[in-house]
């Protein structure tokens, strides 16, 4: 059998596609990364399902156990915690698995904070560079920062909330305070908020404590010499 891989909301139950629900009704088995948060998905369409975790911690012992399901018929739903899996979430080495073994893999679309956070972001890009999440000690995400320089193409930045004041003190410190950069919070949900404006601006608007809140990050390419300064709008929340 097939395995699929599908996407699930960002924040808001109503982006979860009439087919994606279909797919996940009859699967027989979801690979979550987190079982908690996979029965409390299930449970919001009312389904009882059998989970079988596959995360970062697990997917090298595990992703074998899965392939295996899959060639004695199994038919199988690949999740993550929400969004588009595999973007900066755990269940590549599956997928190959798959693909050497000659099993088949269908991607069911829908939401994603990436396309999400792109489509709003009022940036003519006709490339990029998807970093995702950096790493967690600062002397080695201050480095990986470091090798984006010079910033020829816009930076898409993702992190775990409590990290973005940490995250945005490195980057003022390796990419200077007028930086530009622009910041998409809760994403689809009724708190959502987009930041546009650059590192100094960012660190006086989440002040001292930042609230905990999911955020996609874009940091703009350095304008060529004869591209117009684009206006600065500071924030925009949902009404």
């Amino acid at each position: 059998m097939p395995l699929y891989v599908v996407a699930t909301p960002i924040g808001n139950p109503d982006d979860l596609s009439p087919r994606a629900r279909q797919v996940l009704e009859s699967a027989d088995l979801w690979v979550v990364e987190e079982p908690k948060v996979g029965r409390r998905f299930a449970k919001s369409l009312g389904l009882q399902k059998e989970m079988m975790p596959l995360n970062e911690h697990n997917e090298a012992a595990e992703a074998a156990q899965v392939l295996q399901s899959l060639l004695e018929g199994q038919n199988l739903a690949l999740i993550s915690d929400c969004g588009t899996p595999l973007f900066a979430d755990p269940g590549a080495k599956l997928v190959e698995l798959c693909h050497q073994n000659g099993v088949q893999v269908i991607p069911v679309p829908g939401a994603a904070s990436l396309t999400a956070a792109l489509s709003v972001s009022g940036l003519l890009l006709t490339e990029f560079l998807f970093a995702g999440f950096l790493p967690r000690s600062s002397p080695e995400r201050r480095a990986v920062i470091t090798s984006w320089l010079p910033l020829k193409r816009a930076v898409v930045v993702m992190d775990t909330p409590y990290r973005i004041a940490a995250l945005v003190q490195d980057l003022l410190q390796e990419l200077g305070p007028v930086q530009g950069v622009r910041v998409f919070f809760s994403l689809t949900q009724p708190e959502e908020e987009i930041f546009v404006g650059n590192l100094a601006e960012l660190t006086t608007f989440l002040g001292p404590e930042p609230p905990r809140r999911e955020f996609v990050m874009i940091l703009e390419a350095a304008p060529s010499k004869h591209e117009p300064k684009p206006a600065r709008v500071k924030t925009r929340k949902r009404r």
